[in-house]
């Protein structure tokens, strides 16, 4: 019959495995220490309570100026993980709505902060410049022909 070999280190293994309590709670504790990165969260809506899904969500560095850009869920929820510490801006804006501005948002390491918008229904800061050539009536003229009255197009005319 063949012959049992020892091996050395395996007489060591329960050691190996063995971890001494304090110190690899002193490990743990190094180890959360060392974050230096946040997260930040929270809700979109409107006035009226509703969600607003696909809502783009910037926050800048108010020291270092980096931009994290991330958008609303259908739910009206956004996350941005891995965010520094420090403080933020934080514009939230939709179509349709007026791009809300949230300053002097403390994010710390290792934490989650929370911040919630509430948008208002209002014109955006998106101009639409529409031109025709023919004449139109004051009734189905677009915003810009009331501004500048004295532009008149003509329709053009038919000759037989």
């Amino acid at each position: 019959m063949g012959r049992i070999r020892r091996i050395p280190w395996l007489n060591h293994w329960p050691s190996i495995l063995s971890f001494d309590g304090p110190a690899l709670l002193f490990a743990l504790a190094g180890a959360a220490q060392s974050t230096t990165t946040g997260r930040l969260t929270g809700t979109v809506r409107e006035q009226q309570g509703g969600v607003i899904p696909r809502a783009e969500i910037v926050a800048k560095n108010a020291r270092t100026g980096a931009e994290f850009r991330t958008v609303s869920n259908g739910s009206g929820v956004y996350e941005v993980f891995s965010v520094p510490d420090g403080s933020y801006t934080v514009s939230v804006t939709a179509q349709g709505f007026r791009t809300t501005v949230l300053r002097d948002i403390k994010v710390d390491a290792g934490l989650t902060a929370t911040v919630d918008a509430i948008l208002q229904v209002g014109l955006t800061d998106m101009i639409v410049v529409t031109a025709s050539k023919y004449e139109e009536e004051v009734v189905n003229a677009p915003p810009w022909r009331l501004l500048f009255p004295s532009r008149r197009l003509r329709r053009p005319r038919l000759t037989m």
